[in-house]
């Protein structure tokens, strides 16, 4: 029979919140293995352990008496030993064989360090060499001493999290699992002086390396990383920052007894050490050429390179400021999956339109769907997703981004709350895709940060062609615009057979105005479009700063929506007066005005939009639909396959 020894670390007792976890963990364990004791641990793990016929006996009992018996296999046995519980567990695992044994700890073992990369993944195999290198390089959770009885024995281990104790965790073995994974997993080591060693008569001279060593080992400095140039004219080492004026000294006089003043010695501080590990990149093509790229692509500078004969690891010292960008950007391009994973906001009718579109899609994933009351996980998995949310459980969407894995959030809702959030998402290397206005009604949003081609025209390729202007080095001197769907209908339609009044009830009526058509009559709307359109042409610009001419009557403000419709035919005389106009949105450099005025290009319920540039100066049309659920769905989408960029 098959038995399993798991370790519990101290820092778990410690924690208040354990006790349901340890009790979860006792009902698949034979063998627990714990750090020396409190008292009052002690008495808070007797009331944890009663449920079960449980006894303590120490290591030698163990050995010696309960072995032969079975005994193990029909009790929880609690083995109280100095040391590491890591270690005193896989030795004990060596000596019983046929076990299992599960190293527990407060957090998953991911592909890289998910202080930089929030959204890095558990590594869910590592053969004992990678584990081995994952360790020396920066990761907590590994320590190769801790495994050295177990990894002799060929017994696997296991990392398990006390904080999602039924995940799958990461098995450790002998083995190399067939994985379309080249690399394992990125380790880091921070705090790190690069110590660099020249001169022009180091070349061709024996012992030049031992010297250095032993002068180092001397001073008890340990050697993180070796790079020497096969001209051996430089060599550069990295050591822990805390030594580095201890470590210069000694090498510059070792090698200055040597070569006198034919030297230099420089120790270069602020650095961090970022490995790439990986038991596939043995004999693989290209593997360097994409992590050099990668960093090149994040502006990151590679001050020293190191692989090892394994060709298991490539090491590249960088600045310390630079881990960040350098892992996230090495992260995307090693473990970004072929398309991206959403995390939609809203329910409504734009949501459900995308959902049909990202249905018929094989290269976008959704992590998730969620409005103001539910989240449902995996929707496209479901058969009536739209129903199921109604009876799933309350998550809030912060919560949501905090546990899952995805890669942008898409905000198909019309609220600030959710515009608020932005920062939060964009702030752990996400991206945001947004229908929401809401945010470029606020002072210093910058416009590249955030997909938002459906927020102004809907599903016109409107945001592209500015940017697409912009980049050739064009100047937008001015836009002209109808970005109302409603108002354009209305007063395309307005003639003496039909009177202002009339044309709004019908537009109501027939679904073209927002719930409340006084949204649309005071211009609002409009002048949310237009200030993401001046944000476009490099106006810090806010709502406040627009002028806005309102066509809600004085008086009409404040009353029900019913008596708003009934009293509007009071003003029909003076709207009819206007003449053939639209309600049109003018944006040049530190002015947006929102108003009725002769404009050429309205027609129905189309947007029109009139770029004028030092190359357009008569001015470049983009005109179609502005509005409705499928066309706004349609221009989401397009943000959302231009992610990478």
């Amino acid at each position: 029979m098959r038995r399993t020894v798991n370790a519990i670390p101290q820092s778990f007792l410690d924690c208040k919140e354990s006790f349901e976890t340890l009790q979860s963990i006792f009902r698949q364990t034979d063998i627990l293995v714990l750090p020396t004791l409190t008292e009052q641990q002690e008495q808070w793990l007797d009331k944890a352990m009663a449920f079960r016929n449980a006894f303590a006996v120490d290591y030698d009992v163990l050995l010696k008496g309960g072995l032969d018996s079975g005994i193990i296999s029909l009790v929880l046995c609690r083995c109280k030993l100095s040391g590491d519980t890591e270690h005193n567990s896989a030795r004990l695992a060596a000596k019983l064989g046929n076990v299992d044994l599960v190293f527990w700890s407060d957090e998953k073992l991911c592909d890289a360090d998910r202080r930089y990369v929030s959204h890095a993944r558990p590594i869910e195999h590592l053969s004992y060499g990678e584990a081995a290198e994952l360790s020396f390089f920066g990761s907590k959770l590994l320590h190769s001493a801790h495994m050295a009885p177990a990894m002799e024995k060929g017994i696997a281990v296991k990392l398990a999290c006390l904080s999602d104790p039924d995940a799958k965790g990461t098995i450790i073995d002998s083995n190399v699992v067939e994985s379309s994974r080249i690399v394992s997993g990125f380790g880091l080591i921070e705090n790190v002086a690069l110590l660099s060693i020249e001169g022009p008569l180091m070349s061709g001279v024996p012992g030049v390396s031992s010297r250095l060593f032993t002068a180092l080992s001397d001073q008890n400095v340990s050697v993180i990383m070796i790079s020497q140039a096969s001209s051996e004219y430089s060599i550069c080492l990295a050591v822990d920052a805390s030594v580095k004026d201890k470590a210069a000294e000694a090498a510059k006089q070792a090698m200055g007894a040597l070569f006198a003043d034919m030297i230099e010695v420089r120790a270069v501080p602020d650095c961090a050490i970022i490995a790439a590990v990986g038991e596939r990149m043995a004999g693989s093509v290209g593997v360097s050429a994409r992590l050099f790229s990668s960093l090149a692509r994040a502006n990151v500078s590679a001050k020293a390179i190191s692989q090892g004969s394994m060709e298991r690891n490539i090491s590249v010292v960088v600045d310390k400021a630079d881990v960040k960008k350098a892992l996230m950007s090495l992260h995307d391009a090693f473990f970004a999956p072929k398309g991206p994973r959403l995390l939609i906001a809203g329910s409504g009718n734009v949501a459900s339109a995308l959902m049909k579109l990202l249905a018929r899609r094989t290269d976008v994933s959704v992590s998730a769907i969620c409005n103001s009351r539910s989240a449902l996980l995996d929707p496209l998995s479901r058969k009536d997703w739209k129903q199921d949310l109604l009876v799933a459980d309350s998550r809030s969407l912060e919560s949501l981004m905090d546990s899952l894995d995805y890669d942008i959030l898409v905000d198909c809702t019309a609220s600030s709350k959710t515009a608020d959030l932005y920062e939060k998402a964009l702030g752990s290397g996400r991206w945001v895709v947004a229908a929401n206005k809401d945010w470029a009604s606020r002072k210093g949003t910058d416009p590249r940060r955030i997909g938002h081609e459906a927020t102004v025209g809907a599903g016109l390729p409107l945001m592209r062609t500015l940017r697409s202007l912009k980049a050739t080095g064009d100047e937008i001197t001015a836009i002209e615009a109808t970005l109302s769907g409603t108002l354009c209908w209305i007063f395309s339609s307005l003639d003496e057979s039909a009177s202002f009044s009339e044309l709004v009830i019908k537009a109501h009526e027939l679904g073209y105005t927002e719930p409340d058509p006084r949204m649309d009559l005071s211009g609002l709307d409009v002048a949310r479009k237009a200030v993401i359109l001046g944000k476009e042409m490099g106006m810090d610009c806010c709502l406040e700063d627009a002028k806005v001419q309102s066509l809600v009557p004085e008086g009409l403000e404040g009353v029900s929506k019913e008596e708003f419709l009934s009293r509007l035919k009071d003003h029909d005389s003076e709207l009819g007066k206007l003449g053939k106009v639209s309600y049109v949105a003018s944006i040049k450099p530190g002015c947006i005005e929102c108003g009725l005025r002769p404009f050429d290009y309205a027609q129905g319920k189309n947007n029109a939009i009139v770029i004028y540039t030092k190359a357009y100066e008569s001015g470049l049309v983009i005109q179609g639909p502005g509005a409705g659920a499928d066309v706004t769905a349609y221009g989401v989408l397009a943000d959302i396959l231009d992610w990478r960029r």
